[in-house]
């Protein structure tokens, strides 16, 4: 998580909400959040700054509509790789769940990212 975390500091201030907020979609996907999956979240928090941290709260993503509709928030290319390669290797920190991977797959093609390892959950 540390070398991922790196590359954050070239988010700007909307993209690092943006970050925030589907790391806490991801986290919370399976409504359980892990010892591992807290530490990656906290390790976030501690990246982007308080300002950014407590600005995610605000957002609320109820649907896959309003999912997709906030991914399009992200246009900077380099800004999707980023959060997208934060996103898996907090999902990474623990057993990767079914719920983690679909929102995984939605960010990866609604951001056309280039995956280069499966992420699936085994079943």
């Amino acid at each position: 998580m540390h070398e991922v975390l790196q590359d954050v500091g070239a988010l700007s201030t909307p993209e690092r909400v943006a970050l925030v907020v589907l790391l806490k979609r991801l986290v919370t996907a399976d409504d359980q959040v892990s010892r591992e999956e807290a530490i990656a979240l906290s390790q976030v928090a501690q990246r982007v700054g308080p300002e950014a941290f407590r600005a995610a709260d605000s957002v609320t993503l109820s649907d896959q509509a309003s999912v997709l509709g906030f991914l399009k928030s992200v246009d900077r290319q380099m800004a999707r790789d980023i959060i997208y390669d934060v996103l898996l290797e907090a999902a990474k920190a623990d057993d990767i769940q079914a719920e983690e991977t679909a929102l995984l797959d939605l960010v990866a093609t609604s951001w056309n990212v280039v995956t280069t390892e499966s992420h699936s959950d085994g079943s």
